[in-house]
């Protein structure tokens, strides 16, 4: 691809429902400010149907809801040429009443110790730039730096104006775990970890701010192309810092009861904030991952907030219809082994996605108070997600309620459920009427009560939206497609991957003949999106999913459709998944087919008296 000149806008699909612009090819001043400009005249006021816009370096994605929005703001098979024209004239328009392209920036005074145990890495960074440590400190504190994108974690910050003397390659192994307020030098970048977190960088550092705090408006203490200056300071200082920030965040934390069910502003203005709410599961058995998930936050990812949310919408969605809920009410989803719970009330529950041994799937079912829901055997795929009548009453973050696992916000204080857990819903007041007394110190009933009849019919997802697990995963070029060799191209469309054990919530690691590139490339980091296949430098692939990083440095070769990601979510580690590529404009309508079945569903459920 010939290189972009100041003036030109290169823009190519990501997926059927973002779209990446790319402003240039090098992160020199003109093209951040150009970069900074135009992405917040893409977001006042925002093209139709656009969710997010995410800037990073020389580029800008712009994330659409859903991709029948996506393919009418930018026409297929036009799509990157149409859509570049209306970004041209945005930009046009923003500079004509500005008469600048970007404003001046506000500086912030980060404070740092340095070395020792705050910066275990300094006396190396200094070895191989050939300093005495207290100079790299010196040349580190004296360099101006601007953010130059947002991203890897919430609100991790990459910084441009790193002194050339300073610029040293990252580890060659991550840490597992990077302090929050790590400040690190990656390169010929320098950044700060808002959280704990793996990482690969040098560790020169660390700041007693908090660059990241959910409770907190804004909860990025960073944003594009705020100015960075570094302060030393001493170990005593961090620690008496360290304090009143912590002391400020506690008096900030909004308080928050588990009996009352908030409302949800951004997605349900309607709904009431004095809700009843009422403990309905006790955890008996939490199984490895079980969380309490929805359908996710977007529009946060130009802050490095993943959308997260179910890994398998269109099961989440399932569960819900079945009930009568929202689509996007929070439910549970488990992953390759289910928990235990015992019912607290009479319910009505459905559970999708994965098949557990024993539970009638796909139908809602009534429960009598003291059942024992035993959800530990997976039968059939990899992740299933259990609803109750009315939802659970989960406390919303940031706009969500679902449950961020890196970041650990969200669902329950942004963790994995544990034994002794009770899970509170909107229970009706019937329900809530027949609650089974326990005495004090008495050991919870492990004797399952039986379930009422169930009704004659049932949903196979696999019919209702053609998700046969053994069918070839559909793929569209990515970004980076022409990176790689026709031979790569077919090696990736002929041969079988393994998903591996590494496999997450973040996305499916696979293991198979390795896509390497004729020649290595550097990326610069740009946005990424759900089904984004990243193929790092030892060539095995990763299938981003929920709560992927919101910008990334490898190479995409190709993205999944979005309608073939929930049958990506139900491969377990061992089985093996093949791809099979489509042309863009085919993907929209294949997502399309998923809504109209999702309606049959709402009509042939109310034909049959349910809701």
């Amino acid at each position: 691809m010939p290189p972009l000149d100041q003036g030109s806008l290169d823009c190519v699909p990501l997926g059927e429902s973002a779209v990446l612009v790319r402003v240039g090819t090098v992160v020199d001043e003109a093209t951040a400010a150009r970069v900074q400009a135009l992405a917040a005249a893409l977001q006042e006021p925002p093209l139709p149907g656009v969710v997010d816009v995410v800037p990073a370096n020389a580029t800008i994605t712009v994330h659409f809801a859903g991709s029948s929005t996506a393919r009418d703001a930018a026409p297929l098979p036009a799509a990157g040429r149409s859509f570049a024209e209306r970004v041209r004239a945005i930009e046009a328009r923003a500079a004509a009443v500005t008469g600048v392209v970007a404003g001046t920036a506000p500086e912030r005074l980060v404070p740092v110790v340095y070395g020792g145990s705050f910066g275990p890495d300094l006396d190396h960074v200094a070895a191989v730039c050939r300093l005495a440590p207290a100079d790299v400190i010196e040349a580190h504190a004296a360099g101006r730096y601007a953010v130059r994108a947002i991203g890897f974690t919430p609100g991790f910050p990459y910084l441009a104006g790193l002194p050339a003397a300073l610029a040293v390659a990252r580890r060659p192994s991550p840490r597992v775990a990077v302090p929050a307020g790590s400040v690190a030098i990656g390169g010929a970048q320098t950044g700060i970890y808002p959280i704990e977190s793996p990482g690969g960088w040098q560790l020169i550092g660390r700041t007693p701010l908090a660059l990241f705090e959910p409770a907190r408006a804004p909860a990025t203490l960073l944003s594009l192309g705020d100015r960075v200056r570094f302060e030393p300071i001493n170990a005593a200082t961090f620690r008496r810092r360290l304090r009143s920030v912590a002391d400020a965040a506690a008096a900030a934390a909004p308080a928050s009861s588990p009996a009352r069910l908030p409302a949800r502003a951004r997605r349900d203005p309607a709904r009431r904030a004095d809700a009843p709410a009422a403990p309905l599961l006790e955890v008996l058995d939490a199984g490895p991952q079980s969380t309490l998930q929805d359908l996710g936050r977007p529009g946060l990812q130009r802050h490095g907030i993943t959308p997260g949310g179910a890994v398998d919408p269109q099961a989440l969605r399932l569960a819900n219809r079945l009930l009568g809920n929202r689509d996007d009410a929070p439910c549970l989803e488990f992953a390759l082994v289910g928990p235990q719970l015992r019912t607290l009330h009479a319910l009505k529950i459905a559970v999708t996605g994965a098949s557990v041994a024993g539970l009638a799937g796909g139908r809602p079912l009534e429960v009598a108070a003291g059942t024992l829901l035993d959800l530990r055997t997976v039968t059939r795929g990899a992740r299933g997600y259990l609803a109750v009548a009315g939802g659970f009453a989960v406390e919303p973050v940031l706009g969500g309620c679902g449950t961020d696992l890196r970041a650990r916000f969200g669902g329950l204080g942004g963790r994995v459920l544990q034994a002794g857990d009770r899970l509170c819903g909107v229970a009706p007041p019937r329900a809530r009427s027949r609650a089974t007394p326990r005495a004090k110190g008495a050991a919870p009933s492990l004797a399952a009560s039986p379930l009422a009849t169930p009704p004659d019919w049932f949903v196979d997802a696999a019919h209702l939206c053609g998700r046969d697990l053994r069918a070839p995963l559909r793929i569209v070029r990515g970004p980076q497609a022409d990176w790689f060799s026709a031979e790569t191209w077919g090696t990736l469309l002929a041969r079988a991957f393994t998903v591996t054990v590494r496999s997450d919530r973040m996305g499916v690691r696979l293991d198979g003949p390795p896509l390497l590139l004729p020649e290595p490339r550097e990326l610069l980091s740009e946005g990424v999106a759900a089904g984004t296949i990243q193929v790092p430098p030892d060539g095995q692939p990763i299938v981003l999913l929920a709560d992927r990083q919101t910008i990334g440095g490898y190479p995409k070769i190709a993205n999944v459709v979005a309608a073939d990601l929930g049958r990506l979510a139900q491969r377990r580690p061992g089985d093996t998944v093949r791809f099979e590529r489509i042309e863009l404009e085919a993907a929209p309508p294949l997502a399309d087919e998923e809504e109209r079945a999702m309606a049959m569903l709402s009509v042939a459920m109310r034909l049959r008296g349910g809701k």
